[in-house]
């Protein structure tokens, strides 16, 4: 998809930055991004979610494509002991998970209930 640009070539909705990409349409940057990283368009069940919460850091590194339902999930729901999950607490599953530790030793080092770690470690 080529993007066209007018004025500044983009704008912003709901804190999301739009790339324009013909007269009235335009696609988010951060879905583009991911489209063009993975080679194909993401799929009606499918978000780009961003890792630290900023909608605007579309950087890849801070991209994550998941399930739609998933993604859901993780917004509606907490550690499932009534804390959200964090950037920090994403990189700290992370360094873990590279480290060699299985997803049950993390949920116990973490105290993430062993559901929430099921669902954030299948997309790491």
């Amino acid at each position: 998809m080529k993007m066209q640009t007018r004025g500044h070539g983009y704008w912003y909705e709901n804190g999301y930055r739009v790339l324009y990409c013909g007269k009235k349409n335009g696609i988010k940057e951060h879905i583009k991004i991911m489209q063009d990283s993975i080679g194909r368009k993401i799929g009606k069940d499918e978000v780009v979610h961003h890792i630290n919460h900023n909608k605007l850091d579309n950087r890849i590194e801070n991209l994550l494509l998941m399930k739609r339902s998933d993604h859901m999930s993780m917004h509606r729901k907490n550690d499932g002991y009534g804390r959200r999950i964090t950037t920090v607490v994403l990189e700290q599953i992370k360094n873990l998970k590279n480290l060699g530790k299985r997803q049950y030793e993390i949920s116990d080092q973490l105290k993430i209930s062993k559901p929430t770690m099921c669902r954030v470690f299948k997309y790491l």
